[in-house]
């Protein structure tokens, strides 16, 4: 059988997956408190939280996924979240993360998938 976080933790995914960061944050968090070690459950709560604007509490979370897991995937994703966060820091207010330069409309994360 599956442990009883399995199911959120597939929720969430796939809120994230469909684009509903609201949801999947919520979800992300609460299986986050009964696997609060998961360096992957941190980065997907991190990237969800991004993509709603919330980003000193995705910063927050992308340094804990380094702290967790400095050299696997996780701590390498969080690693270039955070450089990308730095390169975008908003020269006059706004909110950069969404929208690319130039007003096109394309998600200047989008590689963080």
């Amino acid at each position: 059988a599956l442990p009883a976080w399995a199911g959120d933790y597939e929720l969430a995914l796939g809120a994230y997956q469909s684009g509903d960061y609201e949801r999947a944050a919520r979800l992300f968090r609460q299986t986050l408190g009964e696997r609060g070690g998961d360096a992957y459950l941190r980065y997907y709560l991190a990237d969800s939280l991004l993509r709603l604007n919330r980003v000193d509490e995705a910063q927050s979370l992308y340094q804990q996924v380094l702290a967790l897991s400095p050299d696997g995937a996780p701590g390498r994703m969080a690693k270039r979240a955070l450089s990308q966060l730095k390169d975008l820091q908003p020269a006059a207010g706004g909110a950069p993360w969404v929208g690319g330069a130039g007003g096109n409309g394309q998600d200047r994360l989008s590689g963080l998938d």
